[in-house]
């Protein structure tokens, strides 16, 4: 029995490490709000791919519910995004 209990562990271990396809290793923000009110944002993220991939996916929300109930939306606009493979 102790060996069929140590079998499902070593084998469930080793299945969560397979589906890890990807590890985010470093992330960088600079973030300056300047003299007219605009924010910018400049992020750096060193991502480590364990299987093949098209890149990453960013999410950023524009939109929020404020306490009073009322929403806001903000402006985004992304100026670049680089690769670098080195």
């Amino acid at each position: 029995m102790r060996k069929v209990f140590v079998f499902f562990v070593l084998l469930i271990g080793v299945s969560l490490l397979a589906s890890a396809s990807l590890r985010i290793t470093d992330f960088a923000a600079q973030i300056v709000l300047d003299d007219e009110g605009t924010l910018h944002v400049e992020e750096r993220l060193d991502v480590t791919f364990y299987s093949p991939h098209h890149g990453i996916e960013r999410w950023i929300p524009v939109s929020y519910h404020r306490f009073t109930g009322e929403n806001i939306t903000i402006s985004l606009k992304v100026i670049s995004a680089t690769q670098d493979e080195g």
